[in-house]
């Protein structure tokens, strides 16, 4: 890349690579569409985002990734940088080399300037936000209001995208987003709102089982900004207003309609599969409202939860029979035969392959603690040998066999493969 770079590869599949972030900023990850692409399964497809704020220099910021972002060995949300900082996304791990855009300096002692400006009650009042703020709200329940009452076939009224790129102006984030299953049999009905003033609210109605429920709490600020710039980093805002199919005897439609600052965008699908950045941004909302109000499983109709569960089952079986062809196969399915398990929790009568399920779950355990133990003990006598080589590759299987970063097992074979790694560059 031209100028100087920002950040070097220091381990990693792309070790010694030197990374130059344009001012504009960059995405990092393992999908193509990234704007820096690390071929590191470990990482999302949009792990991170590196971007400079106005006086301070490079920041990080993390994309609702897997394994998170960790800076200086601790995760990160949003981090100023300084040269020297780590960076750890995936298995990749980077050295800040400059914090500055090519050309300029950061001025350290400039006050904090975030993705998402801080609320408009910390900074001095100017007599532009309460209009603005008016404005949004007014154009907001406007949409609200042609919205809600027109359930099953309403079109999208145009909107100028907002380029995935954009920041939004001002702190207003807005969300509302309503999913509809019906049968000939059933009509199941999820909404929710994040609104303006700070709340998040969801009413499911489920006609055959006589299940109406409406929850509703206040939202933490910081968490909305976060989702809604999650939300225009997976390019929602560059999405179509509608995309329809036919599907006989069912009626499948997803709505979601998303405010960032004074930018609107709505998207709807109906009866057809749903385009990468509408799944994405639409899987984040419903995770929002299954953190914030504890909702999960009764956002789903009990058909839905039960065909939910038996896909999880039937790949759970499917990496239990492949667990000698990968190391991690048999960790993965244990959180398969689990997913089933909750997946159930709700459903009467249970599935006829739960049983199986929960069984499944003890088989995985008692195995995965033997295999564990097995290769430990290898590692250990390696150790003690000052086999270093061989000890190394016995954590590392360990560490691929329980990839999970918070298990006990892991985080100590992580930190041998350390010490066994250095003392191999040592001997070298």
């Amino acid at each position: 890349m031209e100028g100087n770079a920002h950040l070097v590869v220091e381990k990693g599949a792309d070790t010694g690579r030197r990374i130059t972030i344009p001012p504009q900023g960059a995405r990092l990850g393992r999908s193509t569409k990234s704007d820096i692409v690390i071929p590191d399964p470990a990482m999302s497809r949009h792990h991170c985002r590196m971007f400079f704020k106005p006086g301070l220099g490079l920041a990080v910021a993390d994309l609702g990734s897997a394994n998170a972002t960790l800076v200086n060995g601790a995760p990160v949300q949003e981090k100023t940088l300084r040269p020297g900082d780590t960076l750890l996304v995936g298995d990749t791990l980077l050295r800040v080399l400059s914090a500055a855009p090519d050309g300029a300096a950061p001025a350290p002692d400039a006050p904090a300037v975030h993705l998402f400006p801080e609320p408009a009650a910390a900074r001095p009042r100017r007599s532009t936000v309460p209009i603005l703020v008016a404005i949004a709200a007014i154009v907001a329940a406007l949409a609200v209001t042609a919205w809600l009452p027109r359930l099953l076939n309403r079109g999208a009224a145009p909107v100028q995208p907002l380029p995935a790129e954009a920041a939004p102006a001002d702190t207003t984030v807005e969300i509302a987003y309503e999913k509809i299953e019906a049968t000939a049999g059933n009509i199941f009905r999820y909404a929710l709102q994040i609104t303006a003033d700070g709340r998040i609210a969801v009413q499911i109605d489920d006609v055959v089982h006589d299940r109406h429920v409406r929850k509703e709490e206040p939202i933490d600020a910081a968490y909305a900004r976060n989702l809604a710039q999650a939300i225009v980093e997976a390019g929602f805002f560059n999405l179509d207003d509608r995309y329809v199919g036919i599907q006989p005897d069912v009626y499948d439609a997803h709505d979601l309609s998303v405010t960032v600052g004074r930018r609107t965008h709505r998207a709807r699908v109906e009866n057809r599969a749903e385009p990468d950045a509408f799944r994405e941004a639409r899987e984040k909302v419903e995770e929002a409202g299954k953190i914030e109000l504890g909702l999960w499983a009764i956002q789903y109709s009990p058909e839905k939860l039960t065909q939910m569960a038996r896909e999880s089952y039937l790949l759970a079986k499917k990496l239990y029979d492949e667990r000698e062809i990968k190391y991690g196969n048999l960790f993965e399915a244990m959180r398969k035969f689990q997913d089933t398990e909750w997946l159930c929790e709700t459903v009467e009568p249970k599935p006829e392959f739960y049983a199986d399920a929960l069984s499944g779950i003890t088989t995985c355990r008692q195995e995965l603690q033997e295999a564990y133990e097995s290769h430990n003990f290898r590692a250990e006598r390696a150790i003690r040998l000052r086999e270093w080589e061989g000890a190394a590759t016995e954590l590392r299987i360990i560490c691929e066999m329980i990839p999970d970063r918070a298990d006990p097992r892991h985080v100590e074979a992580r930190k041998k493969l350390l010490d066994v790694s250095n003392r191999i560059g040592k001997k070298r």
